[in-house]
């Protein structure tokens, strides 16, 4: 059984910025490929602006050219240009391959509103949420069949580093060292990593996809790759793989030297 990949960028701060309608290729892993024979889903990109700041419009397909989900946020800038947010807008749509719809759910302002709904291949309804204001006002969840489950599990949690985002700070704030190599020539700079969060909460294909330089990325690399095990993500109740973001900058301060992490 192929494993279900979900990529999540870590507290909305790697965003795609493409415009237009160029088609990206990605393979089972969740890494965009060139190779288009190695590919399993492809997805456009549409920016509409709205004043300073602009809705992103990210539409996934199948390889048969069906879609696969259609999302937008909303990209919030300062007047200098500097994105400061960026939240779920509007209706949210997936589809399994044969056409039949998976999901269906509207966000406001970044929170969910009204019904949150996704259906069993066999049509089915598997789950009926009301929220309001991103409040759980009402919650079911359904077997195949159409029975109600006895127990309600949300639709998605994401992955978490233990303890939580604090422990998370807290880990990088202890284990980063600021390489001696880097330091002698004054060398800042931000490192974007992304990895995989497993079915059983370990950490594997790291890949730093924003280099920095040499000495930097391989700090970023090694505190990443020495993580204790994570709370694995779920989906309708069960363990997935998950590809997760996390940037990494390191900052030279006056008469100290420190690093920090970008939040």
């Amino acid at each position: 059984m192929k494993q279900k990949i979900i990529i999540i960028s870590f507290l909305s701060l790697l965003c795609s910025f493409a415009a237009g309608q160029e088609k990206i290729y990605y393979d089972e892993q969740g890494n965009s490929v060139k190779d288009i024979s190695s590919a399993v889903m492809y997805s456009t990109t549409e920016r509409v602006a709205s004043g300073i700041d602009s809705i992103i419009t990210e539409t996934s397909y199948y390889m048969s050219g069906q879609k696969k989900g259609v999302h937008s946020y909303l990209h919030k800038y300062t007047k200098k240009g500097k994105l400061i947010a960026e939240k779920d807008t509007g209706e949210r749509c997936e589809w399994f391959e044969n056409g039949d719809k998976r999901l269906k759910a509207f966000y406001q302002d970044g929170k969910k509103e009204g019904e949150f709904c996704s259906w069993w291949p066999n049509g089915k309804n598997r789950r009926k949420d009301i929220f309001e204001k991103d409040k759980l006002i009402e919650g079911n969840c359904f077997d195949s069949l159409g029975n109600k489950l006895p127990d309600y599990f949300p639709y998605e949690t994401f992955p978490q580093f233990p303890g939580g985002d604090m422990k998370l700070k807290q880990y990088l704030d202890r284990e980063v060292k600021y390489p001696p190599k880097a330091l002698e020539k004054n060398i800042q700079g931000k490192v974007v990593t992304h990895f995989f969060v497993e079915v059983d909460g370990s950490i594997s294909n790291i890949r730093v996809i924003k280099h920095a330089n040499f000495h930097l990325d391989l700090e970023a690399y090694r505190v990443i790759s020495n993580m204790p095990d994570w709370i694995p993500a779920t989906q309708e109740g069960q363990k997935v793989r998950v590809k997760f973001f996390l940037p990494i900058s390191f900052v030279l301060q006056t008469e100290s030297v420190s690093h920090r992490q970008t939040y």
